[in-house]
């Protein structure tokens, strides 16, 4: 479910990516303007269609959506974990820290 949703996010944020990294390589011209990101997308759009927005989607799926899958995995994991042992009650307000954990 994890992956899952990894790899929406990076489908909806691909691009993005693609405007923020085409935006790094520009050096500013004598002015020290730059283009906008909505400049970027429609010169992309306009040059290489649908392909040029999401290039290079499949490395960033395969980069991010594991990482997003372990970080929930280990979210869950100590959440339970914390939830059997009743840790959690010693966040409460008006818990008494020096009694230590129940």
């Amino acid at each position: 479910c994890a992956f899952v949703g990894g790899t929406i996010a990076c489908c909806a944020t691909q691009p993005l990516d693609v405007a923020a990294t085409r935006l790094q390589a520009i050096p500013p011209d004598v002015a020290g303007s730059r283009p906008t990101t909505a400049g970027v997308l429609r010169a992309t759009w306009a040059h290489e269609g649908l392909a040029g927005l999401y290039g290079g989607l499949r490395a960033r799926v395969l980069t991010i959506a594991p990482g997003v899958t372990i970080s929930w995995f280990c979210y869950e994991a100590v959440k339970r974990q914390l939830a059997q042992e009743g840790w959690w009650k010693a966040l409460l307000p008006g818990a008494d820290w020096r009694s230590g954990f129940p």
